[in-house]
């Protein structure tokens, strides 16, 4: 079983034609310029301020302040795809006022700080780079006076940075759990909910590591329903003892009967309920699934774009999911449309991965979406993780449009081998069709939007 798939090299086939460059470059321009409006910087330094004494958060949502006591001390601890960039915002805002901090971050994502230090380590395994810098979080808050504030910043990512096995399991046993996981049909929501179980940092573990110091979390939401407890397993949120069983989730997607009795020991064990302490941290969601389709809409519009979202809470299966969306795009190409027409649909599909390729669920969806829309001229589909990388590829996704499909055949290509076999990267780098962004600075889940096209006649083509 491949959790980490080795990046493949890409050959550039043949680009497409001339009306599907210019609907590639829309729809990028369109998503690029909204993730970049949420980097994680950028929302900080919008929404806070500090004033010499106090720091102040007001995004039109919430309003909360934070006093800094001249005789304490102000770390940032975190960890996430997107906490580096959290961070940088609070050294932007803070300045020298910040005393010290760690962050950890995936291999790839660190940013230009001063005043906190940064580990990178493994996802969406855990390694053993994130066990010693989650062993350094905890020694750096260790010995906290009251007078003393922490900032923590968590972004999606943080699941398998924070590493801190129960007493008696190891790193091993955890990794090839997620693994199983990883590839079975399981929502983010059910891993979390195993990972927490097996943690002694998440569910709130780190905020009860916080006292007596006053702290606040800075939070960017890559979950269903934004609940902050399940985003990277919740490690400044008391959550413990509200999930499913995690015995229950492991029997619904059959991993129960492999699972390794130490594993299984301790996930019978019932679940260790924190201390109300560990209550008390305030948490600010600075971005959501909801910010991105927001700042999509508004590009859209001032591209002169009609929109339309059907589908704001795309949570299913990969494959059901993108013939959903392309049935619509089909219906109004068959329909006929006035004015060019963007159709939105964000959330997190879930793949179940049974083929040895290399891909994602972005890139899969886009295969699938290159399958259905076969043929339909002024039809084009992008879809991307808005945190950059899509599975276990340096992809953030993949575009395809009408032809696609016929373009993969002409070059020799097997596209339906390619989409049975989960191998969507090598096929879309050989068509030159990934979407390739690098680190975006933030994590609000997926993006995929569709353009349908008005027919061109003859006389106006």
């Amino acid at each position: 079983m491949r959790c980490q798939g080795r990046q493949e090299l890409r050959v550039g086939g043949p680009r497409p034609d001339g009306a599907a460059v210019a609907e590639r470059e829309l729809l990028s321009g369109i998503v690029n310029r909204a993730l970049a409006s949420l980097r994680g910087e950028r929302l900080v330094t919008r929404a806070s301020r500090y004033d010499g004494t106090h720091w102040h958060w007001h995004d039109g949502a919430r309003i909360l302040s934070l006093d800094l006591p001249a005789d304490g001390r102000v770390l940032v601890v975190g960890a996430g795809k997107a906490a580096a960039n959290l961070a940088l915002g609070l050294e932007q805002v803070l300045g020298d006022g910040i005393d010290d901090g760690l962050i950890l971050v995936k291999d790839g994502h660190r940013q230009a700080l001063r005043r906190v230090r940064q580990i990178e380590a493994g996802h969406p395994l855990p390694d053993r780079r994130g066990l010693a810098g989650t062993r350094q979080i905890r020694a750096l808050l260790a010995g906290l006076r009251p007078q003393d504030r922490v900032f923590v910043v968590i972004t999606g990512g943080a699941s398998s940075l924070l590493v801190a096995p129960l007493a008696g399991l190891g790193l091993e046993d955890k990794s090839e759990l997620t693994c199983r996981l990883l590839h079975s049909s399981a929502s983010i929501s059910e891993i979390n909910a195993v990972r927490c179980a097996l943690s002694q940092v998440k569910g709130g573990g780190l905020a009860q590591w916080l006292s007596p110091a006053k702290a606040v979390a800075l939070v960017v939401s890559d979950v269903e329903g934004d609940d902050l407890g399940l985003v990277g397993s919740g490690p400044a949120t008391n959550s413990r003892g509200r999930a499913e069983p995690p015995l229950a989730i492991l029997a619904r997607h059959g991993l129960l009967e492999s699972l390794p009795p130490q594993l299984a020991e301790a996930l019978s064990q019932p679940v260790s309920l924190l201390p109300a302490t560990a209550e008390a941290l305030p948490a600010i969601m600075v971005a959501n699934s909801a910010a991105l389709v927001e700042a999509v809409i508004s590009e859209a519009r001032a591209s002169g774009l009609q929109v339309e979202a059907p589908n704001l809470e795309m949570f299913g299966d990969t494959h059901a999911e993108a013939r959903k969306f392309c049935a619509r795009l089909s219906e109004l190409a068959r329909s006929g449309v006035s004015a060019p027409r963007l159709l939105v649909a964000a959330g997190e599909t879930t793949l179940t991965v049974s083929g040895t390729g290399l891909g994602g669920r972005n890139q899969e969806f886009a295969l699938v979406a290159a399958r259905e829309l076969a043929g339909h001229k002024g039809c084009a589909v992008l879809a991307v993780g808005s945190d950059g990388t899509d599975g276990p590829t340096d992809a953030a996704g993949a575009f395809i449009a009408g032809a696609t499909w016929a373009r993969a055949q002409a070059l020799g290509l097997n596209a339906a081998a390619a989409l049975a076999n989960n191998d969507s990267h090598n096929l879309f780098a050989r068509l030159g069709d990934l979407h390739l962004t690098g680190p975006t600075g933030t994590n609000v889940m997926d993006i995929v939007i569709g353009l349908v096209q008005p027919a061109r006649s003859p006389r106006n083509p």
